[in-house]
């Protein structure tokens, strides 16, 4: 897990680390280095919130899997219930393990809660300054650098834009997926109950699904739940009721060619296209 984190904020500061020699042959040095600066300072923000979240991610997982060992010691050991060495020997071990694990789960959910009132707030901040610079680069090229021999910038426009736009993707894919693994204990916890008849296992657990109840475990960004549906709703607010279009200007110093694209026509073929091929 160490190293895929490694290699994960290698990947995401490389293009920083390239951005340094065009500040460098900038005109205005201080304007672009605060700039940087100051992009830079978001991207490691949002990659250690990520890292907590990746974690976080990795700690429900392995409840998850302790559960699943609980029920199948408990679905192999169902025709010996009523025996005595069962109640002697599985049951205490099995509290044991029970106990543990719904510790460690609330331990993780108040890291949980302490991460959502630390980061909420930065992770929104961060969030609209990435809107605002991919916004306002993409409107300072179309309508003041689209005369001939100026659309130099456009590759490196947006390649950033497509970056900072990964990056937020990567960010919500890792919070949804712990999400996931949250919600999974749950539904753990109850296929548990369907195999035990003992009292007090069945107390425990009856404990344990009302710890889950009550944490709700959830990353939000200033009572905004962060996961795929607020990602889709921003995409959705991005192409404009469910349209939107690119438009470039090229020059070649002779002709000029406009390109429009409508994602809306390529999401209803690309759906037509797998109903036929399925």
């Amino acid at each position: 897990m160490a190293t895929r984190i490694v290699i994960k904020d290698i990947l995401i500061l490389i293009p920083q680390m390239c951005y340094i020699p065009i500040i460098i042959l900038y005109s205005n040095f201080i304007f672009g280095y605060t700039c940087w600066y100051t992009f830079f300072g978001v991207i490691v923000l949002i990659s250690l919130y990520t890292n907590n979240v990746y974690v976080l991610n990795a700690c429900f997982k392995y409840i998850n899997d302790s559960l699943v060992q609980v029920k199948e010691i408990l679905v192999n050991d169902e025709p010996h219930l009523l025996r005595r060495v069962y109640h002697m020997q599985k049951n205490p071990i099995l509290l044991t393990k029970l106990r543990t694990l719904k510790k460690q789960h609330l331990e993780m959910s108040e890291v949980v809660q302490l991460l959502n009132s630390t980061c909420s707030m930065q992770i929104e901040a961060m969030l609209t300054i990435m809107f605002i610079d991919i916004t306002f680069n993409m409107y300072n090229y179309l309508s003041m650098h689209k005369e001939m021999g100026e659309v130099k910038s456009l590759a490196l426009i947006l390649g950033y834009a497509i970056y900072y736009i990964v990056h937020v993707i990567i960010t919500v894919s890792i919070v949804e997926t712990t999400r996931s693994q949250m919600t999974k204990i749950g539904s753990s916890v109850h296929r548990i109950l369907v195999h035990t008849f003992d009292d007090q296992v069945t107390t425990e657990l009856q404990f344990f699904s009302l710890q889950v109840l009550q944490k709700g475990n959830v990353f939000v960004m200033k009572g905004l739940i962060i996961d795929a549906t607020l990602l889709t709703k921003v995409v959705g607010n991005w192409i404009k009721r469910d349209e939107m279009f690119l438009s470039t200007l090229f020059a070649d110093g002779v002709r000029h060619y406009h390109f429009f694209v409508s994602i809306n026509t390529i999401l209803i073929r690309r759906i037509l296209l797998m109903r036929s091929f399925n």
